[in-house]
């Protein structure tokens, strides 16, 4: 009915002047440990600014990168993924174990082909950019969990993206 996948919609906030804790999303690591989180960006075509903030209170090792549908179901299927776009790759970035409270923000003006975009924070499902062996959960396991802003652990995370004038 609904796919084999199901996906937060990620909310378009400015990126800039510090930590959006109230207009963004959170994420409950609980859920997501050894996994990923994936939320759709939309539709985009032409010339923008693309950018990303996450707050990563935990000391969270992740990834966090914006990927098309092509490689975005590369990457949950386990084979060999990249980015569409050589502005996109700037943004992939990875946390260890010391960042903990970290706040980054990371941006680029890129040219976008038609195509649905979404941001992807890797907690451990994937370990390199070659095809592996994953272990996808059941449909069910996926959509379970529920918490509330206020229980622990989670991280904060905000897309922002504006389209150029003049494209």
């Amino acid at each position: 009915m609904f796919g084999n996948y199901r996906y937060e919609v990620c909310t378009d906030s400015d990126v800039q002047g510090g930590p959006s804790y109230s207009t963004g999303l959170v994420i409950p690591l609980e859920k997501y440990e050894d996994y990923f989180f994936i939320c759709e960006i939309g539709f985009i075509e032409g010339k923008i600014w693309i950018g990303w903030e996450v707050v990563n209170a935990q000391g969270i090792e992740m990834s966090i990168s914006i990927m098309n549908m092509e490689n975005l179901r590369n990457f949950i299927d386990g084979n060999t993924y990249g980015y569409s776009n050589a502005n996109l790759a700037s943004l992939h970035k990875t946390y260890n174990s010391n960042d903990l409270n970290e706040y980054r923000v990371a941006g680029t003006d890129a040219t976008l082909i038609g195509d649905v975009y979404f941001l992807v924070i890797n907690f451990g499902y994937r370990d390199s950019f070659e095809s592996e062996e994953v272990e996808q959960r059941g449909l069910m396991e996926r959509y379970d969990y529920w918490i509330s802003r206020n229980s622990e652990p989670r991280i904060y995370c905000n897309i922002d993206i504006d389209y150029i004038e003049g494209w």
